[in-house]
């Protein structure tokens, strides 16, 4: 009885060994892939050469006004949104275009498009001149904006401008210029700034300066017509006159101050004067706090149109702040000028009431008193328009003297010098990352080609998709220049490293299969590898004194009698269909290969013919009986096991079953259909070989192979 091993179906689940398997099998994907990525990636570093940055550093002064605001309103400590804001000025476009241009940069090959790109420009017609020539700007300061770098270290007033180029000269004379025109460019908006507030002030000086003269004009009438004497001298009849003419004089006097306000505040907005003026006018705390406000706006709303343009959406929400602030700052003066009117009235009302009760005394006083007043009340008021004239004086002194300065709040501390060494990695570190890098890429594909390829390659994976031992791993036989298919390939060379494997195979089927006689060679689709197989195993059990008979039952890929140098009888062809009582039946069907001892029984016929298709089954089973009394080895090759039902039969009746599989051309899936094929079929002892094998890692060498050079080299001599 023939020992058992039904078809079981395993799975494993993948361990690191695996893994490395893997890698090892795909070693020539992994190389590859290595070898491209580095080499290119050398090749461009070499073609692209060594890149040097040349470092600026600009100081930016808190302490220095830098938006054309009074000094007393910058903050002492750096502030990081200011900085922030200097530091996209810097990388805004019209600085960079200012730096083009002044260094020719659109005629530098490092800023240029092309070879094409520069002909177009300049053969192409005057309308599409100017496109080509905004194509090529465009293209010089996407180049400039990649190779420049600004940043403002943490708590720090410096701006650090950094820029690379292949030239070392090159790099340090565009970070000098774009320095140089940045400080320039800040001290041209300050001093526009400055003269626009310098303007403003001086209209309220020539206003404030007529009231001064008004006023200083009525004191010297006053003091002309000699009809008072100094304050000094008026002697009061009574205390409570005293007190009342003193309560009269300082409630004129606030009068004064206040009329004196009013008027300032009325002759700048008949000048057309802005809040900031009628601000300096009131000094009200509240109204300079909203100034602060609105200028910071201003500085924002200029550096973003700067950078961008006026219809960016940042600018349309600063505008809206901008206005909001100059609403609550003409709301804050109008609420102040009320008050300062109601107080004036409320003063005007209580100097009339004191004048209606000095009235009541002035014949005890006289006229003199009254006169004494009046001039007390006149100088009170030329003092306080002095006063604002001298506080507007002072703010147009000190915006004069600013605008005559040539200090623009920002300096270059240092400048940048040509660098020696290269800013970028030498080729060897780019070519070391790069091998790492891809590498790694490599090894990904590598597993992305390993889980995509569905395709059996080793005994592992053949026994893990099957479930039956894999007993050999038979390589491509040797191919020998100049001599004709003759035989099999044990037949061609015997001491070859395939003729070796063969007689692995036939061993270890003995020892797993002791008391098989009967040996289906069978696959799950047509190949020709199968065919080669049965024949080369019947060729070397013949060649080793075992008598051994070759039946072909693969009509889709039969044995090739022809290499054998033999035609195939006329009765093989009818012996199925015919009546299997004697053995002269068999004599007459059989071929005998006299070169390798080996019999040939071939019933496929001709490729069209199906006589053994529609065969009875008792026909079969007849026939194997009576070859099994002749013959101590039956080789079958037998048709596939997918597609179509005729090795059905076969495989039920043999003693083992051996399933051919070609080396990285089975499909997983057919393998596995061919299994379960043959689990509904038989119980019979069912073993797996994988044939063209390449030899190629310690996972084949594992198996028992060397490759074809080493087998040489050690055994042929």
């Amino acid at each position: 009885m023939i020992n058992e091993n039904p078809i079981a179906e395993t799975s494993r689940e993948a361990t690191f060994s695996d893994l490395l398997a893997i890698l090892r099998k795909r070693t020539r994907t992994i190389i590859t892939t290595m070898l491209v990525i580095t080499m290119a990636s050398a090749a461009f570093a070499i073609w692209r050469g060594p890149s040097y940055t040349a470092t600026v550093l600009v100081v930016v002064d808190p302490n220095k006004s830098i938006t054309g605001a009074p000094v007393e309103t910058q903050s002492p400590t750096p502030d990081p949104s200011l900085m922030q804001t200097q530091v996209n000025t810097v990388l805004g476009n019209p600085l960079a275009n200012q730096t083009i241009d002044a260094l020719d940069l659109l005629n530098d090959p490092e800023f240029q498009i092309s070879a094409h790109g520069r002909f177009l420009a300049r053969s192409s017609s005057k309308d599409e001149e100017e496109s080509a020539t905004e194509e090529l700007r465009g293209y010089a300061l996407y180049i400039f904006q990649r190779n420049l770098a600004v940043s403002n270290p943490p708590e720090s007033r410096v701006i650090q401008i950094s820029f690379t180029s292949i030239d070392p000269g090159k790099a340090a004379a565009i970070a000098n210029q774009l320095a140089n025109f940045y400080v320039a460019n800040l001290l041209e908006r300050r001093n526009a700034d400055i003269s626009a507030w310098r303007a403003r002030a001086l209209k309220s000086l020539d206003a404030q300066k007529g009231q001064v003269i008004e006023a200083e004009g009525r004191v010297a009438d006053l003091r002309a017509k000699g009809q008072i004497l100094t304050s000094s001298n008026v002697t009061l009849a009574n205390s409570d006159m005293q007190e009342l003419n003193k309560l009269l004089i300082e409630s004129k006097a606030d009068e004064a101050n206040l009329r004196s306000k009013l008027s300032a505040i009325d002759q700048i907005k008949l000048s057309g004067g802005s809040t900031n003026a009628i601000n300096e006018v009131l000094a009200s705390q509240a109204v300079s706090q909203l100034r602060t406000q609105e200028l910071d706006l201003m500085r924002q709303i200029a550096e973003n149109s700067a950078i961008y343009n006026d219809h960016n959406p940042r600018t349309a929400i600063l505008n809206g702040h901008l206005a909001d602030v100059r609403q609550r700052i003409s709301q804050e003066i109008d609420r102040i000028v009320t008050g300062v009117r109601n107080e004036l009235a409320a003063v005007t009302a209580r100097s009339a009431a004191f004048e209606e009760q000095l009235k009541g005394a002035a014949d005890q006083n006289g006229r003199a008193e009254i006169y004494s007043v009046q001039l007390q009340v006149a100088e009170r008021d030329a003092v306080a328009r002095r006063s604002v004239y001298e506080d507007l004086l002072r703010s147009e002194q000190q915006a004069d003297a600013m605008l005559g300065s040539a200090d623009a709040g920002a300096w270059v501390m240092s400048p940048a010098e040509i660098p020696i060494k290269p800013s970028s990695l030498s080729v060897f570190i780019i070519a070391a990352a790069a091998a790492v890098l891809s590498t790694l890429l490599g090894a990904a594909i590598a597993l992305a080609r390993e889980s995509l390829d569905k395709r059996l390659v080793g005994s592992r994976e053949v026994e893990e998709a099957l479930g039956v031992p894999c007993l050999a791993l038979l390589p491509k036989p040797d191919r020998i220049a100049g001599q004709i298919r003759h035989r099999s390939a044990l037949a061609r060379k015997a001491n070859s490293l395939y003729a070796h494997a063969v007689g692995a195979l036939e061993a270890r089927l003995a020892v797993a299969s002791p008391r098989a006689r009967t040996i289906v060679v069978t696959s799950p689709l047509p190949s020709r590898e199968k065919a080669q197989l049965a024949v080369d195993l019947a060729v070397y059990s013949a060649q080793a004194g075992k008598r051994t008979v070759l039946v072909n039952f693969d009509k889709y890929q039969p044995v090739p009698m022809r290499d054998f140098g033999l035609q195939v009888p006329a009765e093989a062809t009818k012996l199925l269909s015919s009546n299997l009582s004697s053995d002269t039946s068999i004599d007459v069907a059989l071929t005998l290969d006299q070169a390798t001892g080996l019999d040939i029984l071939s019933l496929d016929g001709e490729p069209q013919s199906d006589a053994h298709v529609s065969a009875p089954h008792n026909n079969i089973v007849t026939l194997i009986k009576m070859l099994a009394k002749r013959y101590k080895y039956i080789i079958v090759n037998a048709p596939p096991l997918l597609g179509v039902s005729d090795c059905h039969a076969l495989a039920s009746h043999g003693d083992c079953v051996l399933i051919a599989l070609e080396w990285g051309r089975t499909e997983r899936s057919d393998a596995e259909a061919g299994a379960g094929v043959l689990r509904r079929l038989t119980t019979r002892l069912v073993f797996a070989v994988m044939t063209g094998v390449e030899i190629r890692g310690q996972q084949v060498q594992s198996s028992g192979l060397l490759t074809q050079k080493r087998f040489r080299r050690l055994y042929e001599g």
